[in-house]
């Protein structure tokens, strides 16, 4: 079933020869994991072949979703064969499948490789560090990452711009109040950077071992 078969990649993000290689031993559900090994050759002859380098040998995290729907499906396959594989396969028609069901949902149309993309730019998005966005993704180093998603990478740098902007407009605003209940307009300024000051200082001895022993 293709369906079972895009919905793995959308929630790994795994290769799409990777995906053919699955074999129901790649699955660990007692520690929600499925081991990348192998791929399959489906433009040759078929049969199983080395990953694309020695980075893309991983293992993934996956929920417990996925978990409930793959042992089902798996139960009663040959332990060492693969799971979507009974005969040659062509990523075209697992495309014209995914296709469809960008219609039927009325969103964009993507392949099955831009659902590679989808996962690792959705991770990205809600916080996961480059790092293990890369280790996902069975990349050969994090530059590879960045290059791929610098787009995103960017977009998000510019939220985090907006984010401090605010933050400092906030704490200037509190500085603020905070001269004025003392009834002390004039001295906001230097109140603003006697703190500031404080900030820095508790922050520098919070990083460094040496002054923590100092300080108890």
């Amino acid at each position: 079933n293709w369906d079972y078969f895009i919905l793995l990649v959308a929630k790994t993000g795994m290769r799409f020869s990777e995906a053919l290689a699955l074999t129901p031993k790649d699955f660990d559900f007692a520690h929600q994991t499925l081991s990348i090994s192998k791929t399959w050759d489906y433009k040759g002859k078929g049969g199983f072949q080395p990953t694309k380098n020695k980075s893309s040998v991983r293992k993934i995290q996956i929920d417990w979703q996925t978990v409930i729907q793959f042992s089902e499906l798996v139960k009663h396959l040959p332990e060492d064969k693969p799971i979507f594989v009974n005969s040659t396969v062509y990523n075209s028609t697992v495309n014209d499948i995914l296709g469809r069901h960008c219609k039927a949902c009325n969103i964009p149309i993507i392949s099955v490789h831009g659902l590679r993309h989808t996962h690792a730019s959705l991770l990205l998005f809600t916080g996961v560090s480059i790092a293990s966005v890369a280790r996902r993704l069975g990349h050969s180093s994090m530059t590879t990452t960045q290059k791929t998603y610098l787009h995103i990478i960017q977009e998000l740098e510019n939220k985090d711009i907006d984010l401090v902007m605010r933050s400092l407009s906030s704490l200037t605003k509190r500085l603020n109040r905070l001269a004025l209940i003392k009834g002390d307009k004039k001295d906001a300024i230097r109140k603003g950077g006697i703190l500031i000051s404080s900030v820095v200082e508790s922050s520098s001895i919070m990083s460094s071992p040496a002054k923590l022993q100092t300080n108890g």
